[in-house]
């Protein structure tokens, strides 16, 4: 059975996502991804990012340490997270304050095997592109791919397959950045390429593969899978 997305990517840049609704897809074997985009002088440390109560059950960034720095954080939260949760709402904190020049994005994706993601990341202090390795993903997959240039000029994105849902940059008065966020069901391609406009700049790049089942196979999960599993953000 194949990975569905069961509701649409939405979102806002210029906030971070605390105290916010999540609109929650429907289905079973859920996955909530959610990403956090920013450009800064330093990197960041969430000191709370919770679903309904639930810290979540995968998380990690792709970081260029550049000036100024490029930073991707992801965190999703599996079927036993989503089921625990008191509530739709989502918390957020970190040790900075909020800024202008970040966004957030998620999605709820459906017919997920209860395992955790394949992550890539790829960054570039001069380049056109980054490659996401998305070699495990076959026709039952779904290919999650986020990438942050700092101009905002050099948008617009090439997704390589992917279908682009979220989009900034390349209109007067956008910040100094342009990031995209893009995803594809059944696409298999063992590398995903996310490119800029042509011309050399620094980018960063994040690649999430998200499992679907086999025909037929039992998408239970095993027991204790799933249960707050936190993969640091640093």
């Amino acid at each position: 059975m194949a990975v569905t997305r069961t509701q649409a990517w939405e979102g806002a840049h210029g906030a971070e996502p605390t105290g916010i609704t999540i609109n929650l897809g429907s289905g079973t074997s859920r996955f909530l991804v959610m990403v956090l985009v920013r450009e800064r002088g330093t990197n960041f440390t969430p000191s709370t990012w919770t679903y309904g109560g639930q810290a979540y059950s995968y998380g990690g960034e792709s970081y260029l340490d550049s000036t100024p720095d490029l930073i991707i954080k992801y965190a999703i939260w599996d079927e036993y997270q989503i089921n625990e949760a008191d509530d739709h709402e989502m918390l957020y904190a970190d040790d900075i304050s909020t800024g202008g020049k970040l966004g957030y994005y998620y999605a709820t994706y459906a017919n997920c095997r209860q395992v955790e993601p394949t992550i890539d990341t790829d960054s570039t202090a001069s380049g056109t592109y980054v490659d996401l390795n998305t070699s495990t993903a076959d026709a039952r997959s779904a290919i999650i791919g986020v990438a942050i240039d700092v101009s905002a000029n050099r948008e617009p994105f090439n997704v390589d397959g992917l279908t682009e849902r979220i989009d900034y940059g390349g209109n007067p008065g956008d910040e100094q950045m342009s990031y995209t966020v893009a995803d594809g069901l059944g696409v298999v391609d063992g590398t995903t390429r996310i490119a800029n406009d042509g011309i050399a700049s620094q980018m960063v790049g994040l690649g999430i593969v998200l499992e679907g089942f086999e025909l037929n196979a039992d998408r239970t999960a095993p027991k204790g899978v799933g249960r707050g599993i936190n993969r640091g953000i640093t």
